[in-house]
């Protein structure tokens, strides 16, 4: 599952906070209309260094970024926000 242009479908922009800090529980079925909440069965309260990203990188085809949905740029603008916040090393990458 990754970024989808609809809304509602795809990885939700409120868990990326949770999948990059380890609160995701190893073989989570991620649901976009539910996102995990701390007080779910299997949320990783302490996540251990191991389970934490610790740097983020988005490949987009070269090809496509003049043709991109404006939702897909609002929700790759949110998930740019979260990173940020979150004191995260980000890089992009441009494939063609």
């Amino acid at each position: 599952m990754g970024l989808e242009v609809e809304e509602g479908v795809g990885l939700n922009i409120n868990e990326i906070s949770n999948l990059i800090n380890g609160h995701i529980p190893e073989h989570y079925q991620f649901n976009p209309s539910v996102p995990l909440k701390p007080e779910a069965h299997g949320f990783c309260k302490n996540p251990k260094l191991k389970d934490k990203i610790h740097c983020v990188t988005c490949v987009i085809d070269a090809s496509k970024i003049s043709i991109m949905p404006q939702n897909m740029e609002r929700k790759l603008k949110a998930m740019r926000k979260t990173v940020n916040l979150l004191r995260k090393d980000p890089s992009a990458g441009v494939a063609h």
